[in-house]
C-alpha cells in the first residue's frame, strides 16, 4: 500500500484527483487535465507573463496604434534578469530571438513604418521570456493569423491595401494558439 505518498513520477494527490475527476465529468480531450500537468513546468509562468504582457500591450495598440517602449524593456529586462538566475535557457535563445525583432526593425524603417518598431520591440520582449524558437513559431502563427484576416477583410471589401491594422492582437492570439497547442501535446 502506497500511502499517501503521491502519484508514480511526482506531483501531488490533489493534482492527481483533480486532472482524474476533470478528466471523468468532462472526457479525455479536456484541457485541465493536460495543463495541470504542464504548470509543474516554469516555463508555464513565463508563458503566463508573456500573455499577459500582450493582453496590456494588445489593449493599447487598438486603442491608439501605440506600443509604449518603457515596458517592453522593463519586461525584456526582467525576463532575461529571471532566465539568467536560473540557468534554465542557453543564451543562443535569446540571440535566435532577437532576429525576428531585428528583422521586423528593419522591415519597419524600409517600409516607413508599416509595421512598428513597437511590434518589433514587443517580439524582442517575447523571445527574452520564451526563448527565440518559441517566438520565432509563436512569429510566424501570427503573420499567417494576420494575412488571412487581411484577405478575408481585403474580400469583403471592408478594408483597402491602404488600410493598416494593428498587430499586437495577431500576435497575442498567435502566443495563445501555440500555448495551447503546447499544453495539449507536450
Amino acid at each position: 500500500m502506497r500511502g499517501l505518498q503521491g502519484p508514480p513520477g511526482g506531483g501531488s494527490f490533489s493534482t492527481l484527483i483533480l486532472s482524474h475527476v476533470a478528466g471523468r465529468i468532462f472526457g479525455q480531450f479536456f484541457l485541465l487535465p493536460c495543463l495541470l500537468t504542464y504548470m509543474k513546468d516554469t516555463m508555464f509562468f513565463f508563458w503566463c507573463f508573456t500573455i499577459l504582457f500582450l493582453i496590456i500591450l494588445s489593449a493599447e495598440d487598438l486603442k491608439s496604434r501605440r506600443v509604449r517602449l518603457l515596458p517592453a524593456l522593463i519586461f525584456a529586462g526582467g525576463m532575461f534578469l529571471i532566465h539568467l538566475i536560473l540557468a534554465d535557457l542557453p543564451l543562443e535563445e535569446y540571440l535566435w530571438g532577437i532576429l525576428p525583432g531585428a528583422a521586423l526593425f528593419a522591415i519597419s524603417l524600409i517600409t516607413h513604418s508599416a509595421i512598428g518598431s513597437g511590434d518589433a520591440l514587443a517580439v524582442i520582449s517575447c523571445a527574452a521570456a520564451l526563448g527565440g524558437s518559441v517566438e520565432f513559431a509563436a512569429l510566424l502563427l501570427s503573420l499567417l493569423l494576420a494575412a488571412f484576416l487581411s484577405l478575408f477583410l481585403l474580400i469583403l471589401r471592408k478594408v483597402s491595401r491602404k488600410d493598416t491594422l494593428p498587430f499586437l492582437p495577431f500576435l497575442l492570439a498567435g502566443h495563445l494558439l501555440l500555448f495551447l497547442l503546447q499544453i495539449l501535446h507536450g
